[in-house]
């Protein structure tokens, strides 16, 4: 009884630093920034997005089989659709990485797979949060709706930072389709597979939102 309370003080406290350290990472990010108080701040991106996916993990209490799945796929998946998009246009339009994203394989950021990953297990985490008992494909759907969503509001600060460009400076409609149905065919597996619940992640997705939405305002 007594190592379960313990336990359980523990996890909170963990789940409380988490949330906690990724909001000022957010919060402090868009400041700077946006404010440009630091020169080449913006090139710290990548790491902002592996601290914040392994303190999600640090935070999953099934770190099991279906967990790895679904990481492998998600990161190779959208690693490779971002990569056909690149180079051919077919899936997201005429777009171009830039610099800030760091070291890149087929023109691609290695960081992109990360960030794939990152936000279908944040989305998922979400819906699950207020519609746990609903269908995993209308689930699925909801949470590739989010993900546009955000994507919204990332697309003019990719452009302005230079995470990425689009021919013509225009974002295509074609973009936020194959973002939902990418987004769609990899939350179908990982709501099939696992019950994603966790505050953290749903922190995390705050915290994506608040940031670029305050950066599409300065």
């Amino acid at each position: 009884m007594m190592l379960d309370l313990i336990q359980s003080k523990i996890n909170f406290n963990k789940e409380r630093f988490s949330i906690g350290l990724i909001l000022t990472m957010h919060i402090f990010g868009a400041v700077v920034i946006g404010g440009n108080l630091i020169d080449n701040f913006i090139l710290l991106t990548p790491f902002n997005l592996l601290i914040s996916l392994g303190l999600l993990f640090w935070n999953e209490e099934n770190r099991n089989k279906n967990l790895l799945i679904i990481s492998i796929l998600c990161f190779s998946v959208g690693l490779g659709m971002e990569m056909i998009g690149t180079n051919t246009g077919l899936v997201f339009g005429e777009y171009s990485y830039g610099k800030t994203l760091g070291f890149q394989v087929g023109h691609v950021p290695l960081i992109i797979g990360v960030n794939w990953l990152m936000l279908v297990y944040a989305s998922a985490a979400v819906v699950n949060h207020f519609g746990e008992k609903l269908h995993f494909a209308v689930k699925a759907a909801l949470s590739a709706a989010l993900m546009v969503f955000l994507d919204f509001f990332i697309e003019p600060v990719a452009m302005r930072y230079d995470f990425w460009s689009w021919a013509g400076d225009i974002i295509p409609i074609q973009n936020y389709i194959a973002w939902f149905v990418i987004a769609f065919g990899l939350l179908l597996v990982t709501h099939r597979l696992m019950m994603i619940k966790s505050k953290t992640a749903i922190g995390l997705f705050i915290a994506q939102l608040m940031f670029f939405v305050a950066l599409n305002l300065i």
